[in-house]
């Protein structure tokens, strides 16, 4: 597994487009509970784990509400760079945890150096690689294709989409990963 971290900086931009296209899709359907034109209503975000590549237009959570004086409800479209409330960035879960397979306190101390997370955090991360994405609709679909792999479920993720590096394959697999797209 390669120990690039941070990833590549031009995948930041990559990763911004995919999330601006998804929100444009959450805005086409417009808003789920009355219906409404929603509006652009972003707001900062403060993520960890190489966020000092990004830019402050790319710290920005994408994020809609509602038009209608009635309802007002904010609209989260899905966020590749974002993975639900984490503060560290989506990329950042993925590889560490995936690097982290294997009982290797080295490894460990590389990810704490270069990420500044706890270590708890990052055993948080691969618990939720073994318990909680494994009951997942990605999960299920990603099963089938990864099946005869021998590495776990977080390395084998990055396996299969060749995203060690490659900043367009680490797009494409967080695009899957939150299910904009296979």
């Amino acid at each position: 597994m390669s120990q690039t971290f941070p990833p590549n900086s031009s995948l930041w931009p990559i990763l911004f487009q995919i999330d601006m296209d998804l929100r444009d899709k959450s805005r086409s359907r417009g808003c789920k509970y009355c219906g409404g034109r929603l509006h652009q209503a972003n707001y900062p975000r403060k993520p960890r784990g190489s966020a000092g590549a990004l830019s402050d237009a790319l710290k920005q959570r994408l994020a809609l509400c509602c038009g209608s004086s009635s309802c007002r409800r904010r609209t989260l479209p899905p966020s590749v760079r974002f993975l639900g409330r984490r503060v560290y960035l989506g990329i950042i879960v993925v590889l560490a945890a995936a690097f982290r397979q294997g009982a290797n306190p080295t490894r460990v101390k590389i990810l704490t150096d270069v990420l500044g997370a706890d270590r708890r955090t990052i055993e948080r991360w691969c618990r939720w690689w073994r318990e909680t994405f494994q009951q997942s609709s990605v999960w299920r679909q990603l099963r089938g294709l990864i099946f005869q792999a021998e590495e776990p479920p977080p390395r084998r993720f990055v396996l299969v989409f060749d995203a060690e590096a490659d900043p367009k394959n680490q797009a494409r697999m967080m695009s899957f990963l939150c299910g904009s797209s296979p």
